[in-house]
């Protein structure tokens, strides 16, 4: 009965058809996926569809939900069980034991790519998933896989790296590794000179890179391969093409492995965890990032199309309330487009007492295009509109238990899917963002050009799509912003959001790097967020959830440059940071070279203060430079 229930939801049943027969519509709503079957919905939806249906109209159900669908009619499909430990010490995680049982699940009939230590990449024949769900142990879950969700030379300009390459710190001793979901035209943009032969690729995903002939149609890999190029052409570049969380996971290890120096991550997760540092996405990038990588990933591209707070039910119908007595949320579709809406709630206590359904409607109609009704704190739909024409469309939430909880909801949108209706820009952030160690920087954007050259102070300037923070912990997120809409050869043109703005930080930082390559992560780190706060703090005054701690400015190239940043205490003088003082810099600094203060107010030396020649101390004002 409770399949039947399901399909009738899948396939189009009115929901005023339901509340006609009181009955079913009672049993619609104390549906839940059984717990022996730790499922996603829409897995679920799939097994019961391939009970009814042929195996070609499976398949065209699971390409119409954009579920990734390759090796013969197999889908992709992640096993979790528990949460992420937090270990970030190699030696520990080496000899950690796996919580997720590899043996087991060969037995049971799954096929796995890859795993972590609590999740496998499994490839499952849609008429299995029940089976197989079914014999999983308690604490595993299942879960769905989307395509990848992925969010030039002016970059260098906005952040005066483009004397770098020209004066010798073109990147070289770096190696700058690319984690992607895509890399159509790569063969065609190592031709055309954007870009180098890569020093190394490896593809977790099954389908192959473009230059080894294999296409998948997204060149959004190739366009933050190019955005970073820009910056340091000298760098070596490592490409890693992942399809989901695990894979990113084991390309984040891979790059521990082959010493790569800094990671661009342009992907965004969702339903990773409520809280800081959940989730494999995290967990990858603060193994990472604790291993001395820099590790830049997207803030988001979801400012205006998320929606947190708390359910809101003041009539008491089980539907929450969006505004006032509005119990549905707008958006529309084109025609071919996709809704991708993910939402998670607040469990703190990991309790089965809070639970929430997300339902898909047509506009001001009861027909439920799709639905998700499963039994964790996690919920999902994809929906792709076939009718021929824009279709408007409205998300409903349901709760179905006693404990009202937060709870937030994003739309990874498709081109030309317009934002929600009701829009909370805050704490909009996207996995892995929510790691928290030092050197995993979340990357907001703010539009090339005039708007990247304002002044300290000036709002208004972070694009409208580019997620903000803080954090559902309360961390300070966005770290930085960087450019966006810079060219590429990939886009034909610009290439937009915080994916264009993180590997445009991650070459920044490259180019930087390799001018102090004695310098550790940290120290870059530091330099580079220390120079935001001095050149670029837009917004508020010091750091905030829009902008971080601003936008990435580096000093145009002067050979032999040494910084003094006294509040990194560098008091034993060691030349692997700035240093403390002047008399370290002037001691350790090269004849011809430069001097640059970093200091505090109070601790900063009057404009052009000379201790020696040839050594030149600056003051903040950059105009105070003599040499």
């Amino acid at each position: 009965m409770k399949k039947t229930i399901l399909f009738l939801l899948i396939t189009g049943l009115t929901m005023s058809a339901l509340l006609a027969q009181k009955g079913r519509w009672e049993e619609v709503l104390n549906q839940k996926v059984p717990s022996h079957l730790a499922m996603a919905s829409c897995l679920y939806q799939i097994s019961s569809y391939a009970e009814i249906a042929t195996e070609e109209e499976v398949q065209s159900k699971i390409d119409n939900m954009q579920l990734l669908q390759r090796r013969d009619g197999k889908i992709n499909v992640e096993i979790l069980v528990g949460e992420v430990p937090q270990i970030y010490d190699i030696e520990k995680l080496k000899n950690m034991r796996p919580l997720i049982d590899k043996a087991m699940l060969e037995e049971i009939g799954v096929e796995m790519d890859a795993a972590t230590p609590v999740s496998v990449s499994a490839w499952i024949a849609p008429a299995q998933l029940e089976s197989i769900a079914s014999r999983l142990p308690q604490g595993y879950r299942m879960t769905e896989v989307y395509i990848p969700f992925e969010e030039d030379n002016e970059g260098p300009t906005d952040m005066f790296t483009n004397g770098y390459a020209p004066g010798g710190a073109d990147g070289s001793g770096m190696t700058v590794a690319i984690i992607d979901g895509g890399f159509d035209t790569l063969l065609t943009a190592i031709n055309n000179g954007v870009v180098a032969q890569p020093t190394f690729t490896l593809d977790y995903s099954g389908g192959g890179f473009d230059v080894f002939g294999q296409d998948d149609g997204s060149v959004h890999g190739v366009g933050c391969y190019e955005t970073a190029f820009d910056h340091a052409p000298g760098a070596n570049f490592e490409l890693y093409r992942v399809s989901n969380a695990t894979h990113g996971f084991n390309a984040m290890w891979n790059c521990i492995i082959r010493g790569v120096n800094i990671i661009s991550h342009s992907l965004s997760r969702y339903n990773t965890g409520w809280a800081d540092n959940t989730g494999t996405a995290a967990w990858g990038a603060n193994i990472a990032a604790a291993s001395g990588i820099l590790v830049f990933t997207s803030a988001g591209n979801r400012a205006q199309s998320h929606w947190q707070g708390n359910f809101n039910d003041p009539n008491n119908n089980l539907f929450h309330n969006w505004s006032g007595n509005d119990e549905r949320l707008d958006f529309s579709i084109p025609d071919t487009r996709a809704a991708r809406l993910s939402m998670q709630w607040n469990d703190p206590n990991g309790s089965i007492t809070d639970d929430y359904d997300l339902i898909l409607v047509l506009a001001n109609t009861n027909i439920v295009l799709a639905s998700s009704l499963g039994g964790s704190t996690f919920e999902s739909i994809t929906w792709t509109n076939n009718f021929g024409v824009t279709v408007n469309v409205q998300v409903m939430v349901l709760r179905k238990s006693a404990n009202p909880a937060q709870f937030e909801l994003f739309n990874h949108q498709d081109a030309g899917v317009t934002n929600f209706e009701y829009q909370v820009a805050g704490r909009s952030t996207t996995s892995p963002s929510n790691a928290t160690l030092p050197n995993v920087i979340s990357v907001g954007a703010v539009n090339t050009g005039a708007n990247y050259a304002s002044a300290s102070g000036t709002g208004g300037l972070i694009a409208g799509y580019s997620s903000q923070g803080p954090t559902n912990s309360g961390t300070l997120t966005p770290d930085i912003v960087a450019p966006t809409a810079t060219t590429t050869f990939a886009y034909n043109g610009g290439f937009t959001g915080t994916s264009c703005s993180t590997p445009n930080a991650a070459g920044a930082a490259a180019a930087f790097w390799s001018a102090h390559p004695n310098y550790t992560a940290d120290a870059v780190r530091e330099v580079m967020f220390r120079k935001a706060r001095l050149y670029a703090d837009w917004g508020a005054a010091n750091d905030d959830f829009v902008y971080g701690r601003g936008g990435i400015k580096y000093y145009p190239y002067f050979p032999n440059t040494v910084y003094i940043f006294r509040d990194l205490n560098n008091v034993a003088g060691s030349n692997t940071m700035p240093y403390f003082n002047m008399e370290q810099a002037d001691a350790n600094g090269v004849a011809g070279g430069r001097g640059v203060f970093l200091g505090r107010a109070y601790q900063q030396p009057p404009p052009g203060y000379i201790i020696k020649k040839p050594m030149v101390y600056v003051s903040l004002i950059e105009t105070a430079i003599v040499r």
